[in-house]
């Protein structure tokens, strides 16, 4: 039997005025996948890392795997610990042609399809050079790549990465269905994978939280953040009411449930409600301009006379800078932006995290530039800032055309791609990646970044459409059918090249030696 390690908590519902120590929690299932599963697993694939260093359930990439688990003892909540393994190359919360690596963890009864409580949404990076959400959810958090990981590198993978998590969250009903999901814009399984580890689950029957909070990690200041509160009165309940203490002075709306905002104790009331029905409720709060630091939520829920504390998420904390803020002070100047354009055209590492600057980045940072410099970050968005004046991120297409449709080696070809913003645009670029071992030639207008051999374009700070051009030089040798990549970001918005991007690579015969030869 293999030894669990620390786990690091991450507590979706903090049990209220229970000790953790003093919790109730008995195991009804553990599994160290040294030996085969059984039937309670959707997929009972194992996998021996290269090192032998551990066998694993997985590697999985972008499906979903299910544990089933039936007639569990009387409780109202459970934990459930594991390993999770992060394989290969995970690029976190900005993908690299693709779109961000997440990781999902659902809890919901296996004979019901609702509710389901998402218990971990969050985006992985095996590079401290990139953002991940982990350990908070996507896409409320920008952390180094690597954070919080308890090993990095130890499985002898060409990248790799162990977190040890643990998930306690309310549940009652005898049956229990945990679903473990990557997303879809994964790399497949040669490449982005996943897998799980020393999994135990317990159950608790005495420390109960009949209601909890829902906060986003970061707030933007001067921006609107939403705030949810599940409540599960027990059984028996007769009757109930909830009182929520949101930060002093700011400012509530948009009160669900027929609930409303007591501005004399300066509380929101929900009920009373002469029942038991389950019910999650809801309200907006407005962030003042000037806010810059931790503030804290607090409130009760009363149950047939006996009170508890609402519990879940407590406190909120301002969202990151934008990594071409360099001196931190939420507005973005021309020196500024003109580094990070600077940085990104020749593929310098940037002292922030992100090191590689993701092309979004590049233009939302001249969008808020050009927009009045100041900014605010709001996890609505990605990247998740907005020029504090309230300009809107602009769009585009971008088209690719070839002068042939097969390319001989050794013969430079001229790739086109024409570059249409959107009116109103503030800022673009555009990233043309060719088949590997291929040479561009003659970049035009365009920068050839010698470390991952990126062509780029711009940036531009105007909504202009430009033709861009430049010749590549297939592979001496090479046969078959190519991908070209491209790409360009408007104002922060990502939009894939389309047009002809696949071709064939051969030697193609002149219009005379077609003719000779029939």
């Amino acid at each position: 039997m293999k030894a669990i390690g620390r786990f690091a908590l991450i507590a979706v519902i903090v049990l209220a005025g229970v000790p953790a120590g003093a919790q109730a929690l008995s195991t009804v299932y553990s599994h160290d996948f040294d030996t085969p599963v059984g039937s309670e697993w959707s997929n009972n694939l194992r996998t021996t890392t290269p090192n032998a260093a551990r066998t694993f359930l997985g590697r999985f990439s972008g499906e979903n795997v299910t544990l089933n688990l039936v007639a569990l003892p009387e409780h109202c909540a459970v934990t459930v610990t594991f390993d999770l393994l992060i394989i290969n190359s995970w690029e976190g919360s900005v993908g690299y042609h693709a779109g961000p690596d997440i990781w999902d963890l659902n809890a919901s009864v296996p004979s019901d399809c609702c509710p389901v409580q998402n218990l971990e949404h969050t985006t992985f990076a095996n590079c401290s050079c990139r953002y991940q959400a982990f350990p908070d959810r996507y896409p409320h958090a920008y952390n180094p790549g690597l954070t919080a990981a308890d090993e990095i590198d130890t499985l002898a993978y060409e990248h790799d990465s162990v977190y040890y998590v643990s998930y306690t969250f309310y549940h009652h009903q005898g049956d229990l269905q945990l679903s473990f999901s990557g997303s879809s814009d994964l790399q497949g399984w040669l490449d982005e994978t996943w897998g799980i580890d020393n999994i135990v689950v317990e159950v608790d029957a005495e420390s109960c939280c009949r209601a909890a909070r829902h906060l986003p990690t970061t707030y933007g200041p001067g921006t609107e953040i939403s705030v949810a509160i599940d409540v599960v009165p027990n059984p028996e309940a007769l009757a109930y009411v909830l009182e929520e203490d949101p930060p002093g002075w700011w400012s509530v709306s948009a009160i669900s449930d027929g609930g409303y905002y007591d501005p004399t104790t300066r509380t929101i009331k929900w009920g009373p409600y002469f029942e038991n029905t389950p019910r999650t409720v809801q309200y907006n709060v407005d962030v003042p301009a000037d806010m810059s630091a931790i503030v804290n939520f607090r409130g009760n829920v009363s149950v047939d006379g006996e009170t508890e504390i609402i519990c879940g998420d407590t406190q909120v904390r301002v969202g990151s800078y934008h990594p071409a803020d360099t001196d931190e002070d939420w507005s973005i100047s021309a020196d500024e932006v003109s580094a990070y354009a600077a940085a990104w055209r020749v593929g310098d590492e940037w002292p922030r995290i992100p090191a590689v600057i993701p092309a979004d980045f590049i233009t939302n940072a001249g969008l808020i530039w050009k927009a009045g410099q100041v900014y605010a970050f709001d996890t609505s968005v990605s990247p998740p800032w907005l020029p504090s004046g309230g300009a809107k991120a602009g769009g585009g297409s971008l088209h690719a055309v070839a002068d042939t449709t097969v390319f001989s080696p050794g013969v430079p070809v001229q790739i086109s791609l024409k570059a249409q913003p959107d009116a109103g645009t503030l800022a673009y670029i555009v990233e043309e990646t060719v088949p590997e071992g291929w040479e561009v030639v003659d970049a035009g207008d365009g920068f050839v970044e010698s470390r991952s051999g990126v062509l780029r374009f711009g940036p531009y700070f105007d909504d202009a459409a430009r033709d861009l051009t430049y010749q590549v030089m297939p592979l001496a040798g090479a046969r078959g059918i190519t991908r070209f990549e491209g790409k360009a970001s408007f104002d922060g918005v990502e939009v894939p090249a389309d047009g002809l991007r696949l071709y064939q690579v051969g030697v193609a015969r002149s219009s005379e030696g077609r003719a000779a030869a029939e």
